[in-house]
């Protein structure tokens, strides 16, 4: 039975669409799950929700230090990773933690200190025929990791190599991201990829 559909786009949906359609009609309107879940997203999930819950800390008065934040982070891995579809293509849970741990502690000596008003913020934007300037029936919407104070915005990534300028060039969710930085007037969009080498790096 398909899918309703749904009542706004997200870049996300664009990008598998442009890489995919076959796997967007599976995902987004036959509402079929995939078979196997990879520990990549895990990883990157458990990352980015500790980082998410470092600076809600903060900004709520709630100091915590690093493995106050690294015990959230294996709390998190350990849900993600408890999921009977994981993928482990010959990863364990105790190297998936070791690389996770190294990608947080990474971020929050570099980045740590960043002025963060909000984090997993909400943005909305028209979608609009280029054509004939009408807008869509489903706007564009996405989420941005962290917001600072002077209306700049910090996107964070995980992969397994540094991107290069056209891997940038050509996200789509990047490319929504400055239409939405562009439609607020604010500040720049910065983007952070935390690289999975044997040593992390940013």
């Amino acid at each position: 039975m398909p899918e309703p559909l749904r009542d706004h786009t997200s870049a996300s949906q664009l990008a598998m669409y442009a890489r995919c359609p076959r796997q967007y009609r599976f995902k987004y309107i036959e509402g079929r799950t995939p078979e196997r879940f990879s520990t990549n997203l895990a990883v990157g999930s458990a990352v980015g929700s500790t980082i998410a819950w470092w600076f809600d800390a903060r900004r709520e008065g709630r100091d915590g230090d690093v493995d106050d934040a690294v015990r959230v982070l294996r709390a998190d891995l350990a849900a993600a990773l408890a999921r009977p579809d994981i993928d482990w293509d010959g990863d364990t849970p105790e190297g998936l933690s070791v690389t996770a741990e190294g990608l947080l502690r990474l971020f929050l000596d570099r980045y740590g200190d960043l002025d963060v008003v909000r984090t997993e913020e909400r943005v909305e934007l028209p979608l609009v025929d280029a054509h004939t300037g009408k807008s869509a029936p489903r706007p564009l919407v996405g989420f941005l990791d962290l917001t600072l104070v002077d209306g700049s915005c910090v996107e964070i990534k995980t992969a397994a190599r540094a991107y290069s300028e056209s891997d940038i060039g050509r996200n789509l969710q990047f490319g929504a991201y400055r239409a939405v930085m562009r439609a607020r007037g604010a500040g720049a969009l910065r983007l952070v990829v935390l690289v999975k080498t044997k040593t992390p790096k940013v």
